[in-house]
């Protein structure tokens, strides 16, 4: 398995929906076959390291924060995975960067496709945009070289075959652990007592395509309402400096899991105003957590959200700000549907994920033409 985001790494200062998901998906693999992760160097850690019964890889290329936005970064990566690809001599390689793929690989392959720079090039900076311009080819080579491809959601296999002409694609979803992400054995109390009553809490990457903006929009027609913003990113200082006139809304930083399921408990509405988006992580753990969301009616969202919370039109914040009254005036109906969300959720798990890619790699080594 592939990916520059293992954990710990982190990408812009977060812990990723990449990460996440490679990193489940190795847990519940790991026990029914012979499983090596290839990822990015990080400091302080080893070259190679024995974890949850499989073996970490992290190689040594290009530094990132020199070369990572140009793009040039997944070129240089890309080579050095080839190289230890062909002295492990796998019967499979799963890689979920399709655009890492620039030196062919020479075994079956499977790339899975957690969104495509052509979403991602409208809504970042200058540098990213460069290395966006770059990786778009890029991802169309790999995407072009794969055995087969998988994404997380039927919106995305709609995108992948709209813009690069894939037809070889499986939908299996993004996951939560349902254990861990357990409402009756989380205690948010600790943050209500900090924070006080009437929380909304957003969790994600601190950029344009996240829709904080209008967030932060919505939080100055509330004043009597706090918001708790939870995540990193290279737009979290401007983000921070934003907010420093606004009395009701709290920059958190990167919280680590075991503490960010206390927010998720704390919280009163949760909600997720990108402009663009796979699949939404953050809304189904929100759904696991049995909380009220409200989120931008784009993208994969709505496969994940169904009818257990409210969509709203991306950017109109006047709309965001009368859905956030909406679920803190009328609890009942608040609570309805957080219920309906938790048990939507139970149909989101990653041992479900992980069965389904098992499934794939033997069809897939079976030379099975139907998959």
């Amino acid at each position: 398995m592939v990916t520059l985001q293992f954990p710990p790494n982190k990408v812009q200062g977060q812990v990723g929906g990449i990460s996440i998901h490679t990193y489940e998906l190795a847990k519940r693999l790991s026990p029914k076959v012979e499983l090596h992760i290839i990822t990015s160097a990080y400091p302080n850690l080893s070259k190679l390291e024995k974890e949850n019964n499989y073996i970490i890889h992290r190689l040594k290329h290009f530094p990132p924060n020199i070369i990572g936005n140009s793009g040039l970064l997944d070129i240089s990566f890309s080579k050095a995975v080839k190289n230890q690809i062909n002295k492990l001599r796998p019967d499979l390689v799963h890689i979920h960067e399709p655009h890492l793929t620039f030196f062919p690989i020479s075994y079956p392959l499977i790339s899975t496709s957690h969104g495509i720079y052509i979403d991602e090039i409208k809504f970042s900076a200058h540098l990213t945009k460069i290395g966006c311009l770059v990786r778009i080819p890029l991802e169309f080579i790999g995407l072009h070289r794969s055995d087969w491809v998988t994404t997380v959601s039927e919106y995305m296999k709609k995108e992948l075959t709209r813009h690069y002409s894939i037809k070889n694609i499986s939908v299996i979803p993004n996951g939560v652990d349902l254990e861990i992400l357990n409402p009756s054995k989380i205690d948010g109390s600790s943050i209500v007592e900090k924070y006080g009553p009437n929380l909304v809490l957003y969790v994600g990457r601190f950029s344009k395509g996240k829709g904080i903006t209008t967030l932060l929009k919505s939080a100055k027609l509330l004043p009597d309402v706090t918001f708790l913003l939870v995540g990193a990113g290279l737009r979290w200082k401007g983000y921070v400096n934003s907010v420093r006139k606004l009395n009701n809304v709290k920059c958190i930083g990167f919280m680590p899991f075991n503490r960010l399921v206390e927010y998720y408990a704390a919280s009163d509405v949760f909600v997720h105003p990108s402009l663009h988006e796979a699949f939404g992580l953050t809304v189904l753990e929100a759904m696991a957590m049995e909380k009220p969301i409200i989120a931008s009616n784009i993208g994969g969202i709505p496969e994940v959200l169904g009818t257990t919370g409210l969509l709203f039109t991306p950017s109109d914040y006047i709309d965001l700000s009368k859905k956030i009254k909406k679920l803190l005036n009328d609890r009942e109906f608040a609570n309805a549907l957080s219920k309906r969300a938790r048990k939507r959720a139970l149909n989101f798990d990653w041992s479900i994920t992980a069965e389904k890619t098992l499934q794939l790699y033997e069809n897939i080594l079976e030379g099975k033409e139907h998959i």
